[in-house]
């Protein structure tokens, strides 16, 4: 198949030092799947269709 592959790498976990590059790093991860945008105040939770596995 061509096109986009996805690779997943592991998440990055904050063990409560170095929070500044583990931010980079979360930032990094959430970026390429438009998970960013949830991080921010005031995101809007989108309302699941009355079938939640039809997009």
């Amino acid at each position: 198949m061509e096109g986009e592959a996805y690779t997943s790498s592991p998440l990055p976990i904050f063990d409560g030092e170095e929070y500044e590059l583990w931010a980079a790093r979360m930032t990094s991860y959430l970026e390429p799947v438009d998970l960013w945008e949830v991080t921010k105040e005031n995101y809007d939770v989108p309302k699941l269709s009355a079938n939640p596995m039809v997009a």
